[in-house]
Parts: C-alpha cells; sequence; structure tokens
C-alpha cells in the first residue's frame, strides 16, 4: 500500500488518559496527547513547551503551610499576599514591602474576599477580619460590626399541640431542645344488655410516650393521631352480650433525624354479658393518661361511649428567663433562671426585649410668662400629645437621642381657646418632652394650661456586650443600648457570632449586602447586612414587618446539615456547600420577606478555592478528584454543568486537588495543585469547544498558587518545596507571561549580568546556565551560593532543568479493509510544524531517542524540520506511538504533526518492540 500522509492539526483536547487512548471514535481523539508533561495547549491549538519560574524569595516558615492571595491595587496590577503561621507578608513588584502578624495558625482554612482597599479574611475561630490598605501602609484589624444579627433562643410561642386524628407535620423554626409528647387513642365504651343495671366495661386509656430531642431550625417532626375507638354497640336482649368496644388508634411519632417512637391506643371495654346467674360488663385496655377510654353505657341496651382521640404536643424547651441588674451601665449583671451561658459567649451580644406598658407625663401650670420642662419619656414606637384648658401658650415637643442634646420637633400656639391632640410613630426609639411657655394675657387669672404627653405600649429592645462569664446562669456586660426595664424577660437572643459559636468562615457581597455564612454552630446558614450598609446586620420593624432593608438571615436545610462552603456573586448567588448547590435569585431584589433560596444539584464542592469564569463556576467536587462546572441552562431551568477532567481522569482521580488559580489572559488557562505536588493545567474556552489539560512537574513539589494580574496580563505564582542540601525549602516562584522574546525556561531560575549569579537558595543543586542566548556548561552550585560564570554576559539566566514530554495516541486512518487499529505500520517520517523553537528528542518511546537537528545551532527554528524516526528493532508495528522529549533551556512550540505512514498487510502478528516499548 502506498504511503499516507497524516496531519494532527492541533492539541486542544490535550492529554487523555489511558482508559481513553483507544476511543477512536470520539471527534476530541483527533487533537489528543498521551502525555503533555511541562506543557501547555494554547487555545488555538498548539502545544508549548511552558515556561519557567523565577525564584522571588524563601517563605518565612519552610516546615508550615502558607497560600498565596492577589490583593488588587488596579485593573492592571496587584500585591501578593504572603499568608502564613501568624503572619502576613505583603509583596510589591517581588520585593517584600511589610509583614503583619496575625492570629491565624492555619492558612488554608482562611477565605478572603476583596472590596475597595479592604480585605476580608474569614477563618471561622476569629472574628471577620479587616486588611486594611492606606496611603500610610498596611494594617489588620477586626471588623467593627455596628449592629449584630441576633439569633431568637426563646420563644414562648413556639409548639403546637395536636389533636385531630391524622397525620400531622411541624417544621422547626428555631435551634434547639424541644419535649414531644404523644399519647395513645382511648378504647370505646363496651355496650350494654337490656337487663337494668348491666353496664359495659370502660376502654382502656391510650400510653403516653415522651422524649426530647435538640434539632436545629428546619427539621421537620410528623405525628399520627391515632382515632378513638367506636364504642360497642347495646342489646335489647334480656339474656345476651352487649358489642365489645373498639381499641383505640396507635399513635406515632418521627422526624427529619431518624427518631421514632409510638405510644398504643388503650383497649375496647367489654360489652356487658347477662346469662341466668347475670353479669355485668368488665373495664378492658391498656394505657395510662393517654386518650381517655369511653364509658360503658349504663343505659339499658345502650351503646357503649367512643374513646377520646390521642394527641401530640411538641414543646420548645428555651424558654428561659432573664433578668438584667441595671437598664445601663458598663458593670451590669444578667441573671438566667437556667443555665444560658458558657465560656467562650465574651465579646458577643445579648438582646433582651421587654414589653413596655403605657405612659404618660404631664405638665400644669398657670403662671403667666413662665417657662416649664415635662419630665422626659422613652417613646420606642407611637406616641400623643393632648393640651387642656384656656391658655395663651406656646408649646414645643422636643425629641432626643441620648437624653441630653434636644431639638424641637412640634410647636402648638394657642390664643385663650384652641388645644391640641396629636399622634405619631417613631422608625427609631427616642426621648421626648414637653417644653411650654404661658404668655401674659388679660385673663391670666383664668388660664390654665395642662399637657400630656403619652407613649404607648411596645416591645423595648436593649443590647449589651457580654465582657465576663462569671457561671452558666450568670453574666457581666457592658450595656450598648439601655434596657427597657430591669424585670425579668423570657425573650432574649444571642448574637449569632461568638467564640463558642464560632465566627463566619466564608464572606462575600450581592445586591449590596456583606454577606457572612458558616460557623460551626450554624454550618448552613448565610447573614446578609443592611442593604448599603455593610458592618450592619440589624432589622428594623414598621408596624411588626421587617423592613425591605433589614438585614437576612437564610438556612440552607436538607435532610443532611451541609456546610457552606463558597458563595459566588453573579446574576444569582451561587452558593456551594459539602453536599449540594444552591443559588439565590438576583431577578428579584433580596427584602426578608422575599428571598428564597433554590436548589441545584447535589454534588458538593470541595474547600478548593472555585473559579468565576465567564457565566460559569469551574468548581473541585466534594471529594477532590473531580472538576466540574455549574452554570445555568435554559432547556432545565435551573444550574447543571459537565465534568470537565472526564477524558483525563488519570490526571485527577484517586488524588485531592487542593488550590486553584485562573490566569484569564492571555490564554484562559485554570490551574490545580494537586496533593502530590503536580500541577495540572486546564485551557479552558468553552465556546471554542477547548478543554485541554496538561500537567507540570518539577524539581519539588508545588504547594499552592495563586493567579496575580501585571500590565494587563495574569501572572502565575506558586509556592514551591525543593530539597536544597537535603533540607525542604519553600520559596515563591513566578511564572511570567509567554511572548515570542521569553527566553526564561528553567525553574527557580535567577537572571541578572556579569559573571556571577546569587543563586543561594539552589546551594549543591546542578544548574543550566544561559549566557547571552547560549546554553553554557552546567555548573553545582557551591555552598556560599555565588556562581562564577566562565565569561561576562549581558544577560545571563540560571536555574533547574525540567524535561517535556510529548506523546501522541495511536494513529488512525478510514481503510478500505476498515480501521488502521490492530494493523502493523510503520512511520517513515515526521515533519513537525515548529515556530520559534530549538532542542528536542524524538522517537517511538522516551528511551531510544534521536536529537532534532537545525540548521543553525542556538537560532530558534520557524517552519517545517522533516526527521526520519529512529525504529531500533522496533520496526513496523501495531502501535506508533510518537514522543518528543526537550530538556533544552529553550522555547519549543510545536503547532502540527504530520506522519508520513506506511502501513503493512494484516492484522497483528505483531510486533511491537520488546518490552516496555
Amino acid at each position: 500500500m502506498a504511503n499516507v500522509y497524516m496531519i494532527q492539526p492541533a492539541f486542544t483536547t490535550g492529554e487523555i488518559s489511558p482508559a481513553v487512548g483507544s476511543r477512536v471514535d470520539l471527534e476530541k481523539y483527533r487533537s489528543a496527547l498521551l502525555n503533555a508533561e511541562n506543557t501547555v495547549i494554547r487555545p488555538y491549538g498548539g502545544c508549548y513547551r511552558r515556561q519557567g519560574s523565577q525564584y522571588i524569595g524563601e517563605l518565612k516558615y519552610s516546615d508550615k503551610d502558607a497560600v498565596l492571595v492577589s490583593f488588587a491595587d488596579s485593573v492592571a496590577d496587584a500585591y501578593l499576599l504572603e499568608v502564613g503561621y501568624k503572619y502576613i507578608r505583603i509583596w510589591n513588584n517581588d520585593v517584600m514591602e511589610q509583614e503583619l502578624s496575625t492570629p491565624f495558625t492555619d492558612p488554608l482554612k482562611l477565605q478572603f474576599t476583596q472590596s475597595g482597599d479592604i480585605m476580608f479574611i474569614c477563618s471561622g475561630d476569629y472574628p471577620v477580619k479587616e486588611l486594611q490598605h492606606t496611603d500610610v501602609g498596611w494594617n489588620l484589624v477586626d471588623i467593627e460590626i455596628t449592629e449584630p444579627y441576633y439569633d431568637i433562643l426563646a420563644d414562648a410561642s413556639i409548639g403546637m399541640t395536636y389533636g385531630t386524628a391524622g397525620v400531622h407535620t411541624y417544621e422547626i423554626p428555631k435551634a434547639g431542645a424541644y419535649t414531644i409528647t404523644i399519647a395513645g387513642a382511648g378504647g370505646g365504651g363496651g355496650g350494654s344488655t337490656r337487663r337494668e343495671g348491666s353496664v359495659g366495661g370502660n376502654g382502656g386509656n391510650g400510653a403516653v410516650w415522651s422524649g426530647t430531642y435538640t434539632y436545629s431550625a428546619g427539621a421537620v417532626i410528623t405525628v399520627n393521631i391515632g382515632s378513638g375507638g367506636t364504642g360497642g354497640a347495646g342489646t335489647n336482649a334480656i339474656f345476651g352480650k352487649g358489642t365489645n368496644g373498639n381499641d383505640g388508634g396507635t399513635t406515632t411519632f418521627q422526624d427529619s433525624v431518624s427518631h421514632q417512637a409510638s405510644a398504643v391506643g388503650g383497649g375496647g371495654g367489654n360489652g356487658a354479658q347477662v346469662d341466668a346467674s347475670g353479669t355485668n360488663g368488665i373495664s378492658h385496655g391498656n394505657g395510662g393518661a393517654g386518650g381517655v377510654g369511653g364509658k360503658g353505657n349504663g343505659d339499658v341496651g345502650g351503646a357503649g361511649a367512643n374513646g377520646a382521640n390521642g394527641y401530640a404536643v411538641i414543646s420548645f424547651n428555651g424558654n428561659k428567663s432573664m433578668k438584667p441588674s441595671a437598664t445601663s451601665g458598663e458593670n451590669v449583671t444578667i441573671t438566667s433562671t437556667s443555665n444560658a451561658f458558657a465560656a467562650g459567649m465574651e465579646g458577643g451580644y445579648i438582646r433582651l426585649t421587654h414589653a413596655m406598658p403605657n405612659k404618660t407625663v404631664s405638665l400644669s401650670f398657670h403662671e403667666e410668662n413662665a417657662t416649664k420642662t415635662s419630665e422626659s419619656l422613652y417613646v420606642g414606637e407611637n406616641w400623643k400629645i393632648v393640651t387642656h384648658g384656656t391658655h395663651h401658650s406656646e408649646i414645643h415637643l422636643q425629641k432626643s437621642k441620648d437624653n441630653k442634646t434636644w431639638e424641637d420637633y412640634r410647636t402648638y400656639t394657642s390664643n385663650d381657646d384652641q388645644n391640641y391632640t396629636e399622634s405619631g410613630s417613631e422608625t427609631e426609639g427616642c426621648w421626648m418632652r414637653v417644653v411650654a411657655t404661658m404668655w401674659n394675657d388679660d385673663e391670666a387669672d383664668n388660664s390654665k394650661l395642662t399637657v400630656d404627653l403619652s407613649r404607648l405600649p411596645y416591645e423595648h429592645e436593649g443590647t449589651a456586650r457580654i465582657t465576663q462569664v462569671l457561671s452558666g446562669t450568670q453574666v457581666r456586660c457592658v450595656v450598648t443600648k439601655d434596657f427597657g426595664s430591669t424585670e425579668e424577660t423570657e425573650t432574649y437572643a444571642f448574637s449569632s457570632w461568638n467564640d463558642y459559636y464560632g465566627y463566619p468562615k466564608v464572606s462575600g457581597f450581592f445586591q449590596d449586602r456583606f454577606c457572612l455564612a458558616a460557623t460551626d454552630k450554624n454550618p448552613y446558614s448565610i447573614w446578609m447586612s443592611r442593604t448599603g450598609d455593610y458592618p450592619n446586620f440589624s432589622v428594623e420593624k414598621v408596624d411588626g414587618t421587617a423592613t425591605d432593608d433589614s438585614a437576612v438571615k437564610l438556612d440552607l436545610i436538607v435532610r443532611n446539615f451541609y456546610e457552606i462552603r463558597h458563595m459566588i456573586p453573579s446574576n444569582d448567588l451561587v452558593i456551594l456547600t459539602s453536599g449540594n448547590e444552591w443559588i439565590i435569585p438576583g431577578d428579584t431584589v433580596i427584602t426578608p420577606g422575599k428571598c428564597n433560596p433554590k436548589a441545584q444539584t447535589m454534588r458538593g464542592s470541595s474547600t478548593c478555592l472555585p473559579q468565576h469564569i465567564g457565566n460559569r463556576v469551574v468548581y473541585v467536587q466534594r471529594s477532590g478528584s473531580t472538576v466540574r462546572d455549574l452554570g445555568y441552562s435554559y432547556e432545565s431551568d435551573n444550574y447543571n454543568g459537565d465534568d470537565l477532567g472526564i477524558l483525563a481522569t488519570h490526571l485527577i482521580k484517586n488524588h485531592s486537588l487542593i488550590s486553584s488559580a485562573y490566569c484569564q489572559e492571555p490564554d484562559s488557562n485554570l490551574y490545580f495543585v494537586r496533593d502530590d505536588g503536580v500541577l495540572l493545567c486546564f485551557t479552558l474556552i468553552r465556546e471554542q469547544q477547548v478543554f485541554a489539560w496538561s500537567h507540570f512537574v518539577t524539581d519539588g513539589k508545588y504547594k499552592w498558587v495563586a493567579a496575580i494580574p501585571h500590565d494587563e496580563n495574569d501572572e502565575l505564582y506558586a509556592i514551591v518545596e525543593r530539597t536544597v542540601n537535603g533540607q525542604p525549602k519553600r520559596y515563591i516562584e513566578r511564572f511570567h507571561t509567554m511572548t515570542d522574546e521569553t527566553d526564561e525556561f528553567l525553574d527557580s531560575y535567577v537572571a541578572g549580568s556579569g559573571n556571577t549569579l546569587n543563586l543561594s537558595h539552589l546551594a549543591g543543586k546542578t544548574v543550566a546556565i544561559l549566557g547571552d542566548g547560549i546554553e553554557q556548561q552546567r555548573k553545582t552550585v557551591p555552598a556560599d551560593g555565588i556562581l562564577q560564570l566562565d565569561e561576562t554576559y549581558d544577560r545571563v539566566i540560571a536555574g533547574l532543568t525540567y524535561t517535556t514530554k510529548i506523546e501522541q495516541p495511536s494513529m488512525e486512518i478510514n481503510l478500505s479493509e476498515g480501521t488502521l487499529q490492530g494493523r502493523v505500520h510503520k512511520i517513515n517520517a515526521v515533519t513537525l510544524r515548529m515556530e520559534n523553537s530549538y532542542g528536542g528528542h524524538i522517537g517511538l518511546n522516551f528511551k531510544d531517542m534521536d536529537e532534532l537537528k537545525y540548521d543553525a545551532e542556538y537560532e530558534l527554528f520557524t517552519g517545517d524540520l522533516t526527521q526520519s524516526v529512529p525504529l531500533f528493532d522496533v520496526g513496523a508495528n501495531t502501535r506508533n506511538h510518537l514522543c518528543i522529549q526537550s530538556d533544552a533551556p529553550y522555547p519549543f512550540r510545536l503547532n502540527a504533526i504530520i506522519r508520513e505512514v506506511s502501513v503493512d498487510g494484516g492484522m497483528v502478528r505483531s510486533y511491537n518492540g520488546p518490552a516496555g516499548y
């Protein structure tokens, strides 16, 4: 058969797994590789040797974890944050600018959200921190929450009693302990006979069961109330037997967290039985004080009474009473009627709500040319002012926020015969008083003025910051908003965040609200600040209804209480938890009464940072070994996505991906650090169907990555662990943007000029050297790190070598006999279509290879390079995986491969060479 010429014009499928290596039926097979090590797949199809990494600096600690974070300074530039064990270092243009102390011992747990010159840092262990960048430097402080959100723990209205037979469900409105009591139905009474005095037996009472469980909000309790037993029928026979009553129905209980119980119904009473000797019926049944059994009928021939239905009582156990020692002050104690406080609540807040009665202050006088001021009155919501008498006066209704500084609010004037009645309401509580002046008047002796200022009943909310937990029943506080009374109250609430409950682990912004999520106590909860007021998580009510701009709390609860791990703002707020994915729709404005989270898929997310690319989110699934995307689908009207690593499972499966970074410019590359230190590169352009994996290896392990914008491009920074003189060292290294002038194809390299280089970070390592574009003899870095060069160079770089490996899968061609698979064939020659490249070897495996030959030494080559393939003792075979390798410190840019192939006859009589080929 004549030779055939086969071209692979692009490599946009990237690296595929051996499991896909025979899928010649796939369209993507035509642009695939079996190995793409230390390469980057370009969006337009080329397979390029990756750029090297420049040494920037050593981490503060090489034996402790650290992460890298981008702090945007402008659209085109950013600072690099090195966040490690109890410190943050700020790097500016690859120079360490400042170091700050932090309390964070585990940087891998931290989550970062930037807004302007402030970065919010969530840990779950400490209050949310603000990293502030100002003209004078950097500062790390606790976020100043002006008003916290309060989780109401006590409410006498919580609970339910059911007495109607049938199924009832109750959704737990508030986390806490609940006691559930159920009772079986009573049995029916027995029927009587015609004989006077022959009374049927009473039905038994149903059994009673009670249990106490602790629930999270959203848990569901289901009870099935048993029906009362029907009474037995009587008989008109003198000698005979009334019918027995029916047994009462059993009442059952179960909840959404696998608790269940039952209470059997009481037995039915025996019917009266009269024979020649005469016998009354006897009681029959079981149980205690459950549904009451029906009575046997005493009437002649009467039917027994029906038993009562069973019942269920669900009661909330959180109703403790709180009593403050004073309404204001810095050393106020609050005492609870039972244990309510625990160590770790210090720094959190408590809110007490008192029902405040109507109160009136009055001002009355008749002296002319006199001015009087009434007692001040705290008004929580509604007020009323009424004037009485005949007078010539001017009356000022004044208002104050602090009971010290007063402003006129209303003014009323009267000339003898005019009085006023006015009512009003305040959105915020305030102090009010009356200042009145009686003017000189011809009828002054008959003048009299009375002013009544009243406040209507309201609920007063006072708050305090807990400074010390004295015991389980008492704390010491600083009052931040005066309490309404020193009386006991059952309505109280604790702020959502403190050492005891935990602090938020996730933050973000959506619809001009600052969003916080996931504490140890409430891993499934989201708190949204007031609109436009980011530190304020208060709820304001008007006429009992929360205002639209009030703070919002949401609980994402299904049967399993998954932890919220990421929030990604887009048109909708996308929320990734440990077990499922949610959205909060953004097509309407979020308000406390209109915010409906919607579950989307049930995959779950790992802690690896997701990336928002275009209109889709790319995230690592809960196991850490699957990469998926998530976006809205018009067809299904919800969010779903694809497994992006399905063709390259060998790179991801049985590993965990621990860090990610996305470099949008210039090539849309997504990077993942694998748990074994391999760095995966994924070129992703969905609209062009480019989904191409490759992988990076180096002399050491990659530990973390971050993308930092520089000059309109995104550059990858990595933490790399290397062993130097037997000791582990962790370095920050930078991958510069690849350009036509790039000459940096060494790892951990240092660039300079002259005849010396400082490579102390690679002491004892053998390094390659590129002087004025020409590779020099490799040298070992001496112990002092100063590398002496043989000549003086205008530009010299030195660093660690790495090897690029490219392997094609088996060829496929349509033959008249069918497939090429399993047919003996031979690659005679290969044409490599290259661009600005130099170096490399070629062969049918990575052991026996020929060097690529160029026309001119050390000159970058562009064009078609044709070369025969070394066969060694392989010859014609059935596989023919073409392998290309390069470890020279030069670019290697492969745009296409053209193979000249001879196809032999027959199937595999097969010779594929020695083992390992």
